[in-house]
């Protein structure tokens, strides 16, 4: 049954875009054009915020799956057509994409300097460092991999796996007020021709703070947040 949940998922158009892209095209989708500055800006994070939405989430009890799957919407230079959503159970819940500055030392941004320094070093080197200075020509690479037989794949979802799920449905129990999605780059798979070096990090909100350094996959924020880092990517890992 949860195959043919993930094959009628990825029929999805916006996913199929993603799916038939161009090789050597998926670059300009995760930035839009600032007229300001004349420049391009990348794309910070992804924000679940729609209160129906986190609604609904908090109603379901309990969650069975939770795959973040890669999408696209029409070319746009002056928006950011890279559109992920999470399926959750069979059901879609869109992302907005944020580009409000650098992660680092920049008042607009996620986090201000001091705040940053309170984050594990783990967490702001995948996030702050590695996706903010990875040349936009190098971003195709990080979502492709080659299987034993030397054909190129293409990662069309991400897993998060069943043992995240505990940990998820406490948060879920304490009631969610906002999901961020990170984009990351994992630099020790980024010259592995068969590892996909994309890393997305999940970063729930919650009234209450429920981080807990002992599970596996998590990370510790500041505030409220706690953040999940451990997934598969499918394809290879599917």
């Amino acid at each position: 049954m949860e195959n043919t949940i993930i094959k009628e998922a990825i029929t999805i158009p916006t996913t199929t875009k993603w799916c038939e892209e161009d090789v050597l095209k998926l670059g300009p989708h995760f930035h839009k054009f600032n007229g300001k500055s004349n420049q391009y800006d990348r794309v910070t994070h992804f924000s679940l915020t729609d209160q129906e939405k986190l609604k609904k989430l908090n109603g379901i009890g309990a969650i069975k799956k939770l795959h973040i799957c890669l999408a696209l919407d029409n070319p746009n230079k002056n928006e950011v057509t890279f559109c992920p959503y999470l399926d959750i159970n069979g059901e879609r819940f869109d992302l907005t994409p944020e580009t409000n500055g650098s992660f680092r030392n920049e008042p607009e941004g996620i986090l201000t300097a001091e705040e940053s320094a309170k984050v594990p070093a783990i967490f702001r080197n995948m996030i702050w460092e590695n996706w903010e200075e990875v040349e936009m020509h190098l971003i195709d690479d990080l979502f492709h991999c080659k299987d034993t037989d030397g054909f190129l794949k293409r990662v069309e979802y991400f897993i998060i796996t069943p043992n995240m799920f505990v940990l998820i449905n406490e948060l879920i129990k304490s009631g969610i007020s906002a999901i961020n999605l990170y984009p990351g780059i994992d630099m020790n798979k980024f010259n592995q021709k068969n590892r996909i070096s994309f890393t997305p990090v999940l970063g729930f909100t919650t009234t209450t703070s429920l981080l807990k350094s002992d599970h596996f996959g998590i990370v510790e924020s500041n505030g409220n947040e706690t953040l999940v880092e451990y997934s598969l990517p499918c394809p290879p890992t599917c």
